[in-house]
């Protein structure tokens, strides 16, 4: 009788191919998501012994992923040579096996797990790898003769389909955490290379137009400084990407932090353009948190900085900032009188690259807000937009901490 065939999640991503060692399976400790598969199968059919049985031939080694109920050694070594296997006939024939009595079964009436392990009755489902290759089986065993019921068959079908199902989950976050190393490596490299010549055509454009300026045409003069408005977004850009990826899957030690001083060094880096639109900032009192001070410095100024630059024409800038306690957060306002986010555009703000406007009518990188969110997800909070346009922004986070 052939197990039933479990479905794989749907997903666009590929999965890598994957060895039983890179997965874990073999040779490996016990791990509480393989182990209550087995306690299960140990409660619910009623057997003292119960394993998920990872089968490789060419080591003629079977291993103990997880198991319950095995008498010493095997309990501490998990693993047999195949001489001692059940489990290498369910991957041979890729199907179950049902044994109801050993000795009177000619497969597996010399098999020394009779003797040694104390294998009398013995119920095989096929467990699968990512590539749906049979790699072992979900058993259960019992030490006396046994007749199984149609139930049991169908209990540990169900509970094989689960193990599988583990192992290809593991497989995908293996996919997916190599991808994003890679990501991150490719992410890292493209922003380090792209700085020096990018420094180095600013400079060569910088004195181009410098030379231009006292004996060039207007339009020569024009192409210039156009080139170099390219340039300083790509510089721009590239300076937003870095940012971006040094947030990437890092790790920082959390430390107290006084939200009041993030707040006016995030101020005090910003002085020059607050003074310059005569912006009109308001602090209210701010608690401590539990966070990093360097990554919410960069949060504050890049709210204040979109403040400043999505104001209105015709009045003067104003940010306020204010905080309230809710449900074990802080709760910080950064509340702006700008030109607003409409109400459809709020959750995609908070993309890469995402714009509402024209470089024409606002320069910027496009990372602004997508660094914000990384960096309120990185403390384990929420961070979301409200007001509407022409109404000015709001800006709320709601970050972990005690509120003192």
């Amino acid at each position: 009788m052939a197990a039933t065939a479990f479905e794989s999640p749907q997903s666009n991503l590929p999965l890598r191919c994957s060895s039983l060692a890179s997965l874990r399976l073999v040779d490996s400790p016990p791990e509480k998501d393989f182990d209550n598969l087995t306690r299960l199968v140990q409660e619910v059919i009623g057997v003292p012994v119960a394993l998920v049985s990872i089968v490789e031939k060419q080591n003629d080694r079977q291993y103990f992923k997880s198991q319950q109920g095995l008498p010493e050694p095997w309990a501490t070594t998990r693993q047999t040579p195949l001489s001692h296997s059940f489990c290498q006939h369910v991957t041979r024939c890729d199907e179950m096996l049902l044994i109801n009595n050993a000795l009177e079964d000619e497969l597996v009436s010399d098999n020394l797990a009779v003797r040694d392990l104390g294998v009398m009755a013995y119920l095989g489902l096929p467990i699968y790898s990512p590539e749906r290759i049979c790699i072992g089986a979900l058993c259960a065993i019992d030490v006396r003769p046994r007749v199984w019921s149609e139930t049991d068959v169908r209990v540990m079908s169900s509970i094989a389909e689960c193990v599988s199902e583990a192992i290809l989950l593991r497989a995908a976050f293996q996919t997916a955490a190599e991808l994003h190393e890679e990501q991150k490596a490719f992410t890292y490299a493209l922003s380090h290379d792209l700085k020096a010549p990018v420094v180095s055509l600013k400079t060569l454009l910088e004195e181009l137009r410098s030379e231009c300026s006292g004996a060039g045409e207007d339009a020569e003069i024009q192409l210039l400084s156009l080139s170099l408005n390219l340039v300083n977004r790509m510089q721009s850009q590239i300076g937003g990407l870095s940012e971006f990826h040094c947030l990437a899957g890092a790790k920082y030690p959390l430390e107290t932090v006084d939200l009041e001083r993030v707040v006016f060094g995030a101020l005090v880096s910003l002085k020059e353009p607050i003074h310059e639109c005569r912006a009109e900032v308001a602090v209210g009192s701010l608690p401590h948190i539990e966070g990093i001070e360097p990554l919410l410095t960069s949060l504050f100024q890049n709210l204040f900085e979109n403040a400043i630059k999505y104001r209105r024409k015709d009045g003067r800038p104003s940010v306020r900032v204010e905080s309230a306690m809710t449900d074990g957060y802080v709760e910080v306002r950064v509340i702006d009188n700008g030109i607003g986010i409409p109400v459809e555009s709020r959750e995609n703000v908070f993309k890469m690259f995402e714009r509402l406007h024209s470089r024409v009518d606002y320069e910027g990188s496009g990372l602004g807000l997508a660094i914000c969110k990384r960096i309120v997800d990185i403390h384990g909070g929420e961070i979301e937009i409200q007001a509407a346009p022409g109404q000015g922004t709001e800006v709320i986070k709601r970050l972990r901490g005690t509120g003192n």
